[in-house]
This record gives C-alpha cells, sequence and structure tokens, in this order.
C-alpha cells in the first residue's frame, strides 16, 4: 500500500478482531430484515409486497423463463399487448433478479416463494455489497458491517422494497465502485476487467444503476490526479484515461447484450424517452433525507405527514435514519478521517444534489438544478430515460453509511475492551433496525387466476380478448398489473399489459379510442343508452362502436372483471362493469359472478354508421387551452361501417393544422371524397358534402399534404414518435339528413356537452 493510501487509514482499535467471518456478517443481516419487516417473514411462501410491480416483475421473469426453456427470442411477446406486442424494452431489464428466480423456481413452482427470494437476495446484496466496500475503505470490520446494516434497512431501500424489486439491488453499486477504485489506484489487465464486470453486474442490477454510476465513477478520476505530485497529474491522469477507454471496450459488449430490447425499440422507433414533467415531478425534497417515512416508528411522534402534506411518492422517500444522521454528523464536526474521507463526502454531496430533482422550491422560489440541466441535454440520452431522479437517493444511502461507518470506527477506539465494544455495537444496530423497520410490513396475496380465462382457451385456443375495465400500458394499478401476470399463466392473447415504458404504439392504437378504457367506465353513467362519445368519435351508439372496435382488431371477447379489491389491496370504483354487462348481456357466454365473458359474435353489426380511429394516429394530449386532443399524422385511417347502402352519409372533423395551413383529404381507396384548407390558428369544423358508402365495414384516409417535426414542440408533445400535420378535437359520420345537413350543430353541441374529464 502507498503512502498516500495508507495515510488517512483508521487504525482498528486494540485487540479488534479483524476476522469477521462474512457468513456472521450475512446472518447478522438476515436476523435484521425479518426484524425490520416483521410479520413478513411468517407469510414468505404466501404474500407479495404488493399487488403492483410485483406481479409486473413476475411475468418478466416467467417470461425470460419460457424464452430460454422453448429457445424463443424475448425481444417482443406478442400476446401481450396484443396486436402490437410487448416489447421487453419498455419492462425492467430484471436480469440478475431472472437469474436468481430462474434458480428458484428449479427448486419450486411457488412464484410467491421464488419472488420473495429474489426480495431477499436483493436486500443481503445491498448489505454485503456495501460491507465489502466499506471494508476496503474503512479497514475496520466492525464500522463495515454497521455501513452495510444502514444501507440494506435505509429508508430508500425498504421504501422501494414494497414495489421495486430491481431497485433494492443497490449492492452491485458498491462492489463496482470497489474493484474501479482499485483499478484505477493501480491499473492493470486484471483490474481492468473486473471493473468491466462490476459494471455490467451494476447494468444487471437495475439500469438506473447503470446511469447513476458513471458519476461516483467519473469523480474518482479527477480526484485522484488533483491528488498526484503537480509534475505528474497530466501522466497520471492520460495513463488512466487510457486504461479507461479499455475498460468502455471491455464492457460495450456485454452491455448491449443486456439491454438488446432497448437497443430493439430505439432501432423500431420506440425509445421510450421519459416526459420532462415527470422527471421535474419525481425528486425527493431536501428535508425527506431527514424526516421518517409513513410505516417507521418516528414518523407517529410527528404532528402531521409531511409527505402527503407535501404530495411526496414514495419516490421522494429518502430517511436515512437516526443512527446514520448522528455518526455522519459526528464524523463532519468531528473531522473523522479515513481512506480518501474527502471524495466520499463529494460523492455523497454530488448524489444528493442530483437526488433533488429539476428545482429546488422554498414557497414562490425555484433554483434550477444540475439534473434538470442534465435533462436537457439531447446527447446524453440515457439520461433521458430516467423517470425519476429521486432515485438517486439509493446511492445516497451507501455513501452516507460509508461515513457513518467511519465515524462509528473512529468512535470505538476510545473503548478498548472488546466487550464494550461488542455490546455497544449491539446497542446501535438495534437502535437502527428499530428507526428504519416497517412494522408490520404490508403484504398481498396473489388473486388466483380467473376460471374465464381456462374457459376461453379450451373453447376458442386461438382467439384475442380484451380485459376489462382496459387501461393503457403505462396504468401501475394493481389490476392492470394482475392482468399482465395472468398472461404468464393463461398463455393467451390479450390487449392488457403493464410495462414501465408506456408501449405508445398500442395505446395509440387502441387504448385512447377503447369503448372499454376505464377512465369513460369510471363515469356513473358509462355506457349510456342513447349517444356517447369515444376519444375524438361524437354521436355514436355504444354497442355499435363496440362491434367496430373488437372487430377492426380482432378481438373474439371481451373479459369484463367485477373486481373491487381484497383484503390489503385496497378497492377501486366497479368502472360501470356491471352496466356494460347488462348492455350487452345477449352476448355474454361465460359468467361465474366474478368475471363475464363476452362473444363478440353474438353481438349484432352496428345499426347506425359508426366510425372509429385506428392507424397512422398520434397520442392523446391535454392541452391548457384546448383540452384533450389528438394528433393526425400525413395518413390516418378511419375504420367505418355503413348498415345502409342507399342513404347519403356526411362526415365532419374538428380540428386545426400544425406548423402552416394544411390541404386535407378524405379519401375512399383512390376516391376523393372531401377536400379542405385547413388553418394553424383556431378550431374549425370541416364537413363533407353528402357521399354513400357499400354495406359492411369499410376504411377512410385523411390524407394531409405536410407534417411537422415534434422536436422543436417537445414540451407540448414529448413523447411521440411521428412527426404530425393536425390536431384533432372531434370527428364525426352520420347519415345526411334534411334536418341536419352537415351535422355542424350536433358535433359542436356533443363536443361543448361531453364532461370535460372525459375529453
Amino acid at each position: 500500500m502507498s503512502d498516500e493510501e495508507s495515510s488517512d487509514r483508521i487504525e482498528p482499535a486494540a485487540g479488534e478482531d479483524r476476522r469477521w467471518h462474512p457468513l456472521a456478517v450475512l446472518g447478522l443481516y438476515t436476523l435484521a430484515i425479518v426484524a425490520a419487516t416483521w410479520p413478513f417473514a411468517t407469510t414468505f411462501a404466501s404474500r407479495l409486497p404488493s399487488l403492483g410491480d410485483p406481479l409486473q416483475h413476475l411475468w418478466v421473469m416467467r417470461w425470460y423463463r419460457s424464452c430460454l426453456l422453448e429457445g424463443r427470442s424475448p425481444l417482443v411477446c406478442p400476446d401481450l399487448q396484443y396486436p402490437v406486442g410487448a416489447p421487453i424494452g419498455n419492462f425492467s431489464p430484471l436480469h440478475l433478479q431472472s437469474l436468481v428466480y430462474l434458480v428458484a423456481s428449479a427448486f419450486s413452482s411457488n412464484d410467491v416463494l421464488c419472488f420473495n427470494v429474489v426480495w431477499l437476495v436483493g436486500l443481503l446484496l445491498t448489505g454485503m455489497g456495501t460491507f465489502a466496500l466499506a471494508r476496503h475503505v474503512l479497514r475496520h470490520d466492525a464500522g463495515a458491517a454497521l455501513a452495510g446494516l444502514l444501507a440494506m434497512l435505509s429508508g430508500p431501500v425498504l421504501v422501494h422494497s414494497h414495489a421495486h424489486v430491481e431497485l433494492i439491488y443497490v449492492g452491485g453499486f458498491p462492489l463496482f465502485l470497489l474493484a474501479w477504485m482499485r483499478f484505477l489506484d493501480r491499473p492493470g489487465f486484471g483490474r481492468m476487467l473486473a471493473a468491466a464486470a462490476g459494471f455490467v453486474l451494476v447494468a444487471s442490477c437495475a439500469a438506473y444503476f447503470m446511469v447513476f454510476a458513471i458519476f461516483p465513477a467519473a469523480l474518482y478520476l479527477p480526484w485522484k490526479a488533483i491528488r498526484q505530485p503537480r509534475g505528474e497529474r497530466r501522466r497520471w491522469f492520460r495513463g488512466r484515461l487510457a486504461w479507461s477507454l479499455g475498460f468502455a471496450a471491455a464492457t460495450l459488449p456485454a452491455i448491449l447484450l443486456l439491454f438488446a430490447g432497448q437497443v430493439w425499440n430505439v432501432l423500431h422507433g420506440q425509445a421510450g424517452l421519459r416526459p420532462k414533467a415527470e422527471f421535474d415531478q419525481f425528486g425527493a425534497p431536501w428535508w425527506a433525507y431527514l424526516v421518517p417515512v409513513p410505516g417507521q416508528a418516528l414518523q407517529g411522534f410527528l404532528p402531521l405527514d409531511p409527505y402527503g402534506a407535501a404530495g411526496v411518492s414514495g419516490e421522494g422517500m429518502a430517511y436515512l435514519g437516526v443512527v446514520t444522521l448522528v455518526l455522519v454528523a459526528r464524523a463532519g464536526l468531528g473531522g473523522v478521517r479515513f481512506r480518501e474521507s474527502g471524495y466520499w463526502w463529494a460523492t455523497a454531496a454530488m448524489l444528493v444534489v442530483l437526488s433533488l430533482g429539476s428545482t429546488l422550491r422554498y414557497g414562490s422560489h425555484r433554483v434550477e438544478l444540475p439534473a434538470g440541466w442534465l435533462r436537457d441535454l439531447d446527447w446524453f440520452v440515457p439520461f433521458r430515460l430516467i423517470r425519476a431522479p429521486g432515485r438517486f437517493k439509493l446511492f445516497v444511502a451507501v455513501c452516507t453509511a460509508i461515513l457513518a461507518g467511519a465515524s462509528w470506527a473512529d468512535l470505538s477506539r476510545r473503548w478498548p475492551r472488546p466487550a464494550t465494544r461488542r455490546l455497544a455495537f449491539a446497542l446501535v444496530a438495534a437502535l437502527a433496525v428499530a428507526d428504519l423497520a416497517h412494522v408490520p410490513y404490508s403484504s398481498e396475496p396473489i388473486p388466483p387466476m380467473p376460471a374465464a380465462y381456462s374457459w376461453i382457451r379450451s373453447h376458442a385456443p386461438d382467439a384475442a380478448w380484451v380485459d376489462v375495465p382496459q387501461m393503457n400500458s403505462g396504468n401501475a394499478l394493481a389490476i392492470n398489473s394482475m392482468y399482465t401476470y395472468w398472461q404468464a399463466l393463461h398463455r393467451g392473447r390479450t390487449t392488457a399489459g403493464y410495462s414501465g415504458h408506456q408501449n405508445r404504439p398500442q395505446d395509440d392504437l387502441l387504448s385512447w379510442n377503447s369503448p372499454f378504457i376505464d377512465t369513460r367506465m369510471a363515469e356513473p353513467s358509462f355506457p349510456a343508452t342513447g349517444e356517447e362519445s369515444f376519444d375524438l368519435v361524437r354521436l355514436a351508439g355504444f354497442r355499435d362502436y363496440a362491434w367496430l372496435y373488437l372487430t377492426t382488431h380482432n378481438l373474439r371477447f371481451a373479459v369484463l372483471h367485477r373486481w373491487v379489491g381484497q383484503e390489503g389491496a385496497g378497492s377501486w370504483p366497479r368502472y360501470g362493469v356491471d352496466r356494460m354487462a347488462e348492455r350487452l348481456s345477449d352476448a355474454i357466454c361465460f359468467d361465474d359472478g366474478k368475471v363475464a365473458v363476452v362473444d363478440r359474435d353474438r353481438l349484432d353489426p352496428p345499426r347506425s354508421p359508426v366510425v372509429l380511429g385506428s392507424e397512422g394516429w398520434g397520442g392523446y394530449h391535454l392541452l391548457p387551452r384546448d383540452g384533450f386532443v389528438r394528433l393526425a399524422t400525413r395518413s390516418s385511417w378511419l375504420e367505418t361501417y355503413n348498415p345502409d347502402p342507399d342513404r347519403p352519409l356526411v362526415f365532419a372533423i374538428e380540428a386545426r393544422a400544425l406548423g402552416k395551413a394544411r390541404r386535407v383529404a378524405l379519401l375512399d381507396g383512390q376516391t376523393e371524397l372531401a377536400s379542405w384548407a385547413v388553418a394553424p390558428g383556431s378550431y374549425e369544423i370541416y364537413q363533407t358534402p353528402p357521399f354513400r358508402l357499400p354495406r359492411g365495414r369499410g376504411r377512410l384516409r385523411i390524407e394531409v399534404d405536410g407534417a411537422v417535426d415534434l422536436d422543436r414542440l417537445r414540451k407540448r408533445f414529448e413523447g411521440e414518435l411521428h412527426p404530425a400535420s393536425l390536431i384533432v378535437k372531434a370527428l364525426c359520420l352520420r347519415p345526411a339528413g334534411a334536418e341536419d345537413p352537415g351535422h355542424v350543430r350536433a358535433i359542436a353541441a356533443a363536443t361543448a356537452a361531453e364532461p370535460a374529464e372525459s375529453r
């Protein structure tokens, strides 16, 4: 060891046992987890930490396993989020977690038990990884053991343990940083490969961590360069920079392989960039590091819940614990020194600032922060994939745990008797567990898969269906996660599927325009017996529109879930499922009181002309002055059904152009039914002269002579995948009648009368 490396090192107290066996530390951490999450251990084989993301995680792990056993590509699951398919790049990758699940599932078919093994391994990895790094930095086993305990049970880790199993695998970060520090301290081929393996481990723990780890790793390079003799700094830095390029070359192939799903998304125009509004929302407030979270003992002594009062979600909960805060304060005020102590203080401060998100708010004052600047850099694409900068808090917990461990190591030198040191360690560890514990730790059983799925698979094995209430692919409600997990069991084709990143092509095609979407079904009068509005479509009957929707997308069944929640899971509105079942009662082919299955083939074709937006439409956006609107591209398709070929029809669209005036034509095949000059100012209703369509289904196309690249309108339409031509508020297809020629008044009245929340 160089003089530089040894000068800041805390020496162990006289007589201290430096041979703490990792197995003993592992046993200590296991007991601490059991105590901090009691009574979860008693239901380890029957209940999950929650029914949201854990069910989605189980689907991902089962999908990997089935692809491995069946020799299939995991990049896209064609049966989930049918008919577009679910790209695996939209889900949390869960590489290391899936490996643990694969091993566990070889011994047990109990998915709950296997998931909870994955959960336990993640917490233990965080503790043991931090212990290994702290042991290297502090050269003090008791301080390292305490550091691992404080990181493992920290507020950031335990908060995410309820929902995000990938985010409790923080232990990959300290193991990588340990290898990286050793590599830069004394470069060599073996150490370079160890650092590369550490970075791959971080990436396999969580995609977020791969991006986050860049910052502490990058800081260590100039930190060490500055500490070199003045005349040696440039040579030292250039030498490490060359080795760092070798490190990058060694890691790149493995990273590309790990994130092949994300690469597939980019190549197919689904980059999955997160909206800036979400990034701005999910920072951690500075005070969250000091305030206990709901479920912890000390929170009960506060006069109110500051998180609830401030509207802070779990992403912003960052409490480090009394023991950590006191020991870190002592380390700072007492000038505790240890190996590279300045680096650890600088790293902790940097990560805290990044965790605060885009802005620091105090009353009406706003201070722009570095995370926001980085988010706006177009070339830093990995950072633009991040939704919650508050998750930097997970790395903060590791760094502050090391500072706390250093403070404890310095403090223990004052107690020369081993018995005193052991008793003090036991007391402070018990205090940390009691303070950080989530007791009672919430958990929920997985609801059994409805019998309706087995009935469908036996009677129509190749049929596809829509699970109702239908939700968009980014909806994290527990029932949407249940649809996802149940698909791994029934292996059928469903439009459902909750993925971490929204599947925009799926939602643009099937979600916003659905007659079964949850936002409409929550309305107390939906579905009405008269004419309704569906997305852009005005004045359409529910049964007519539902038939066209199911037929267009080759959906044989609608599976109506009469789910109202269960013990521990919370409840949600019945979404008008009973009203819908009553409206479609003549088409129900299965009903066990819990789930009713509607067979499209039992529905009568539409009795009135009806239209449905299908391919070529953009997303659903809430504009400040316009309400909810959708974007039309240069070619946007409309599906139609006309029951009476002898009666003239009229089509109307309420829209305005994007960018400049556009020529817009409505085409039936190659026949132009009408054309308009659509202006970019205010919305206008444009109508066709009367025209006829053949009996049955047909397709019309809205063709526009130009489009706008939405990159320059990112704040208004962030996440759009294609250039757009029009902003559209309403569509209507109706018989042309003398009483309402062109029905301009009818479509305007329908738009004005529609509730704002449903638009």
